[in-house]
């Protein structure tokens, strides 16, 4: 005589299943690969929409966007003294203490004129502008990275570039200050 346990797990044993296991691994894959695909796309809304935007909403420091001018010091054709003239056209974009941008530059630190289109990345803190840039054609080498004080009641950007020498792959610095267009 079988006990009634015994009955109900030989009758577990011979129902088959409604779904196959081919068809179990199938919908499990598809769902984990769905659950991935919105995990990633709630982590991008919130660094690439929501976290730019609470930091814009809770930052208190200078508003440094909009179009720049920069201006350099070039040795005069006769090699007495120097000039000064204007070097780069500059777009600024602030979100929080991220800056992007990009720079045109029209006339290179040895004097050539030029009109090279670099793209802008970085941060300002503490009126401390710190930025990485890189030529839009990447057909051509341009890198570097520079490093401005905010001045003059928050009209003048005034530090360093260091860079790359294209030609000679020298590593070079040289001092601009950038005026805010009016």
């Amino acid at each position: 005589m079988r006990s009634p346990i015994q009955i109900r797990l030989e009758a577990n044993c011979k129902m088959e299943p409604s779904i196959s296991v081919i068809s179990s691994i199938f919908i499990g894959v598809i769902s984990g690969v769905i659950t991935s695909a919105l995990i990633w796309a709630t982590v991008e809304l919130f660094k690439n929409t929501i976290l730019p935007w609470y930091q814009s909403v809770i930052y208190r420091g200078q508003e440094i966007a909009g179009e720049w001018e920069g201006y350099d010091f070039f040795e005069k054709r006769d090699a007495k003294g120097v000039e000064e003239k204007k070097c780069s056209i500059i777009h600024l974009e602030q979100k929080g203490n991220n800056i992007s941008g990009n720079l045109i530059l029209i006339r290179q630190p040895q004097g050539q004129e030029t009109n090279k289109r670099y793209n802008l990345n970085g941060f300002f803190y503490d009126d401390s502008l710190v930025l990485t840039y890189e030529i839009e054609d990447k057909t051509r080498f341009g890198l570097g990275t520079c490093v401005f004080r905010l001045v003059n009641d928050g009209q003048k950007l005034e530090g360093y570039w260091t860079a790359i020498n294209a030609n000679s792959l020298n590593v070079f610095s040289n001092s601009e200050y950038w005026l805010r267009k009016e």
